[in-house]
């Protein structure tokens, strides 16, 4: 055959696959809906492995890899449609919307000693109150129990998003509310730099205006092609990825960390989030800030 031969065969299969995949859609609907009413979770990982397992059966061998990446990916895009008959999803974007403030003109800041952290408390916040502790502990504490009104922590050493930074603001649902960035004399005899960022952090939702990105956590499983939704589904809707980190939780799981330039007052932002907030085993909502450089 030829090669327009060959295409014209793919073509007639694509024809075929796209009747096909509405179809499930449509039936991915209705479970959706069912599981809304039972308040049941949309996350069903023995199902889907049971559904790999069965689908690859006598499969060649060289072909059972993809068979099964091609339907983790059929399954997250399941899960992101069904995730729009939830409540709690459908109320991402409420809670996010209802997080929008006007410019804090000052503020008091729980930080650790150093000119670093002044810095970047006045560069978020016009009049900034420091109050130093001596370790992050003290600092997440603070916030958290209301003695100051936000937090400074270090969260980029030059290689974009810290484990250990991420991990404490979910442990302790907070909220980034700014990103800043400050250069630091890495080498005296050179003069070499290098950039060390440091996170803004809430107790509470909340988002100033001004804030040109956003970031989330996804906890996912580890697989190929595992993160091709999230990315394809934010380049769809003409969102920028900034940075993307992954951090091994075990042999099974990873959580991935996402930031993107967006404007979280727009409906389509929204409804992205909303969207990747079905896609995952787990999501989490960081926060929207000004990034600044």
């Amino acid at each position: 055959m030829t090669i327009d031969e060959l295409r014209k065969k793919i073509d007639e299969k694509d024809d075929a696959l796209s009747e096909l995949f509405a179809e499930r859609m449509a039936l991915c609907k209705e479970i959706g809906e069912v599981k809304a009413g039972e308040n049941r979770a949309i996350n069903a990982s023995e199902r889907e492995n049971e559904i790999i397992v069965r689908v690859a059966k006598n499969k060649p061998e060289e072909l059972i890899k993809y068979v099964a990446l091609f339907y983790r990916n059929i399954f997250s895009l399941s899960k992101a449609y069904q995730s729009e008959f939830y409540a709690e999803n459908a109320l991402v974007g409420k809670k996010i919307s209802e997080s929008v403030r006007k410019t804090v003109v000052s503020a008091t800041i729980a930080a650790r000693a150093g000119a670093e952290e002044k810095a970047v408390a006045s560069t978020v916040f016009p009049v900034a109150v420091v109050t130093e502790f001596k370790n992050d502990e003290g600092i997440i504490k603070a916030v958290k129990r209301g003695l100051c009104d936000f937090a400074i922590l270090h969260c980029d050493d030059g290689d974009g998003f810290m484990s250990e930074t991420l991990e404490k603001i979910i442990e302790n649902d907070l909220s980034v509310v700014g990103v800043a960035d400050c250069e630091r004399n890495s080498d005296e005899k050179t003069g070499k730099t290098q950039k060390i960022g440091y996170a803004v952090l809430a107790a509470k939702p909340m988002i100033f205006a001004g804030a040109d990105r956003a970031a989330v956590a996804l906890e996912m499983k580890n697989a190929a092609g595992s993160l091709l939704l999230p990315v394809s589904r934010l380049a769809g809707a003409g969102l920028n990825v900034t940075q993307i980190k992954t951090f091994a939780k075990d042999r099974l799981k990873t959580l991935v960390f996402i930031e993107f330039e967006c404007d979280v007052t727009q409906t389509e932002t929204l409804n992205v989030i909303a969207e990747l907030s079905g896609s995952s085993e787990k999501f989490r909502f960081l926060g929207a800030y000004k990034h600044t450089l």
